[in-house]
C-alpha cells in the first residue's frame, strides 16, 4: 500500500483514528510521512490543534453566571405550578379590578335633578 519497502517505513506511519459518533463517524485515517522527524511534527501540531479544540469547547460550555440564571428562570417560569400560579393571579386581579370599575359606572348614571 505504501511502496515496496512499508516494513522500513514504520516509523513514518500514522494513524489517526476518530470516535465513532464525531465529525469522522470513527473513520481511521493513515498518513505517511517522508520521515520520522516529519511524523512526529504532525503529531506535535495535531496535539496542539486537539488541545485548543478541546480549550475552545469548554469555554463555549461554561457559560458563565448570567446564561445559567436565565436557563434557570426558564425552566422555573416553564413549570406546571408556576404557570398556574400566575394564571391564578391574573384572575384574581380581573375579578378585584372588574367589580371597582362597574359601580362607578352605575354611580354616575343615577343622579337625581330636583
Amino acid at each position: 500500500m505504501f511502496g515496496d519497502d512499508d516494513e522500513t517505513n514504520t516509523g513514518q506511519i500514522l494513524v489517526i483514528h476518530t470516535i465513532d459518533d464525531g465529525h469522522n463517524s470513527g473513520r481511521t485515517t493513515i498518513l505517511l510521512a517522508e520521515s520520522e522527524s516529519q511524523r512526529d511534527e504532525w503529531v506535535v501540531f495535531l496535539n496542539t490543534l486537539r488541545k485548543d479544540a478541546l480549550g475552545r469547547k469548554n469555554r463555549l460550555d461554561d457559560l458563565g453566571f448570567t446564561r445559567h440564571a436565565q436557563r434557570r428562570c426558564r425552566q422555573i417560569y416553564a413549570s406546571n405550578f408556576v404557570q398556574y400560579v400566575i394564571g391564578v393571579v391574573i384572575m384574581c386581579s380581573y375579578m378585584t379590578g372588574t367589580p371597582s370599575v362597574v359601580p362607578s359606572i352605575y354611580i354616575h348614571s343615577y343622579t337625581h335633578v330636583n
